[in-house]
């Protein structure tokens, strides 16, 4: 009779090949010998989870629970499936049991921070996270995290922090110099925020959001000539974008280049024929230019 210990390892070795076929078959066939065994169903109940099975994973992860309540994956994963099903109260229920089984679990305190930042409650977010800091400083995963709910809670400065650690290690992370330069645009530091969007621009030219960021920031010092050229890279990359066809049109209409941005206000209502403000400025610039002639 094979021992449950080496139907564990069996178990693990296909998990780790990605062959979670037959890591299903082995716990099956190992819960026939071993019908009792906790990890068999919790590891049974992890594999479910993974096909999105959510229903047969708790049912599974339950009994496994029953079986051993001190068991931490059981209430690891099952505090997941209640996530995916967005039963919140129920999931952070597991996550905090699990929490009480090992107070310093790094896998727990993710899960959980993932929990509280998917339903927005940023404060606990930050707590779990800073716990989770503690417990591995030289994390860029977490210290990301950390940035951008430090970020969304418009805590600037440990949000610049964390995330130009980010940099440190990875400088060339998109997301993370996306949330220092927010964080600088949102302290009014414009400069500051104009070169990280800059960086951006120059890691990849053919993203579209840092170029009317850009634009923004600059119209923001007064620049708005400047704003131009962003904008106008911004509608090679999509022409269809909507918010850099009206800035752009509102510039031109600013320069007293009504031409250009009458025609820009038109694209505009070909994209979406009920917007205001578009049909509005095309009205007024008609009226302008034919009293003019």
């Amino acid at each position: 009779m094979e021992k449950l210990d080496e139907i564990l390892f069996r178990t693990a070795d296909f998990i780790k090949k990605g062959d979670n076929e037959n890591a299903e078959k082995a716990i099956q066939d190992g819960l026939k010998v071993y019908p009792d065994s906790a990890i068999l169903y919790t590891n049974l109940g992890m594999l479910k989870l993974m096909k999105k099975e959510i229903d047969t994973a708790i049912d599974l992860l339950e009994k496994a629970i029953k079986l051993d309540s001190r068991i931490l994956e059981a209430y690891q994963n099952i505090g997941s499936c209640y996530l995916y099903k967005m039963e919140i109260e129920k999931s952070e229920t597991a996550f905090l049991k699990a929490l009480q089984i090992d107070p310093n679990n790094f896998n727990t305190y993710h899960n959980i921070s993932t929990l509280y930042i998917q339903t927005d409650q940023l404060p606990k977010a930050k707590k779990s996270l800073e716990k989770l800091i503690q417990i591995d400083s030289s994390n860029i995963q977490v210290s990301f995290m950390l940035g951008m709910v430090s970020l969304s809670l418009k805590e600037y400065y440990p949000a610049i922090a964390n995330l130009l650690y980010v940099l440190i290690e990875d400088p060339e992370n998109i997301n993370a110099r996306a949330g220092v330069a927010e964080s600088y645009y949102r302290m009014g530091r414009y400069k500051m925020s104009l070169k990280e969007y800059d960086k951006i621009i120059k890691i990849k030219p053919d993203l579209l959001s840092p170029y009317i960021k850009s634009a923004l920031v600059l119209i923001e010092l007064g620049l708005n000539p400047e704003a131009i050229p962003y904008l106008s890279k911004a509608l090679e990359i999509d022409r269809t974008n909507l918010e850099a066809l009206e800035i752009l049109a509102i510039l031109y209409e600013e320069k007293a280049d009504f031409e250009k941005a009458e025609e820009l206000y038109q694209e505009i209502l070909i994209l979406d024929p009920h917007h205001k403000s578009a049909e509005e400025a095309v009205k007024r610039l008609e009226n302008f230019l034919n009293t003019k002639s």
